[in-house]
């Protein structure tokens, strides 16, 4: 099942200090905006597999809602909510913990008010009882050591992996940050691999990585562009902003020999793309 976030209210309304895509000057054209959202949600409805899509309705104010990854983490029947780091996205937690109480009758955990957290911006699952956080731009330490406390309640023998991400006084000034775990890294379930850009995380980060499973690297331009910005449909299939040759043949050689690509250029100034866009149950 997935959650989907319609696009009337998205917007460049402010810009954040952490993601560097953002201009106030350079704003979304709202048709083509439209157009991208809704070719993705028909690929969605059509795909078998994905079951129910639920859409949520946005709020006046709140432009970036459209990007509802962002909402939170789902495990079992409890929602964490995500505890954003920037004060321009707080005012979206009520309607997200609202949503997921209403529809889904989850029982929703909020977080310490230190404890950063952005959901599955930050956190990927690996299999029924490892997940994943990236960690040191928005999400913080204490956000990690918050969200395993609460899954480790529910099931002690849940596994979290923190990746530190190099943060904010590591990149140059005009250098884009990656500053979700999704912007630079995608988990391909099937084939136990990720594809990925290496370089936000630091060191020992980036050798746990490795060690999780083979690497399919981008380059920083690549990455930039949002690739590792998608999702797995199933063992075959890939939904992505973007593909070029040389990363096709790589994902074939894993056994995704169907990438389907969806323009993503009014969410890319805002900074998100297809994974954005979608929120997994």
């Amino acid at each position: 099942m997935l959650v989907m976030c319609g696009p009337e209210c998205f917007d460049v309304a402010y810009e954040l200090s952490t993601n560097r895509w953002m201009n106030k000057k350079v704003k979304p054209w709202k048709d083509a905006a439209y157009q991208q959202w809704f070719r993705l949600f028909g690929q969605c409805v059509e795909t078998a597999g994905f079951g129910t899509i639920k859409i949520m309705r946005p709020k006046p104010k709140l432009p970036d809602m459209v990007f509802v990854a962002n909402a939170g983490l789902v495990y079992q029947d409890i929602f964490i909510a995500s505890n954003f780091f920037h004060k321009e996205r707080r005012p979206e937690s009520e309607h997200y913990e609202n949503f997921f109480r209403n529809h889904f009758n989850q029982k929703v955990c909020l977080l310490p008010k230190d404890a950063y957290f952005e959901g599955q911006g930050d956190a990927v699952w690996l299999d029924d009882h490892r997940l994943l956080i990236g960690y040191g731009v928005r999400t913080n330490l204490e956000g990690v050591k918050a969200v395993e406390k609460i899954l480790k309640s529910v099931n002690p023998d849940i596994e979290v992996i923190p990746l530190e991400m190099r943060g904010v006084k590591d990149y140059k000034p005009r250098e884009k940050i990656f500053y979700h775990l999704d912007t630079c890294l995608m988990y391909l379930r099937s084939a136990k691999s990720f594809l990925t850009y290496l370089r936000p995380f630091i060191e020992n980060a980036a050798e746990r990585l490795v060690g999780l499973g083979e690497i399919i690297p981008v380059r920083r331009d690549e990455a930039e562009e949002f690739i590792c910005n998608g999702i797995e449909v199933n063992q075959t299939t890939l939904f992505l902003p973007w593909v070029n040759d040389p990363i096709r043949n790589a994902l074939a050689d894993f056994g995704y020999t169907k990438v389907k690509t969806f323009q993503m250029s009014e969410f890319m100034k805002a900074g998100g793309a297809v994974k954005c866009l979608i929120f997994e149950m």
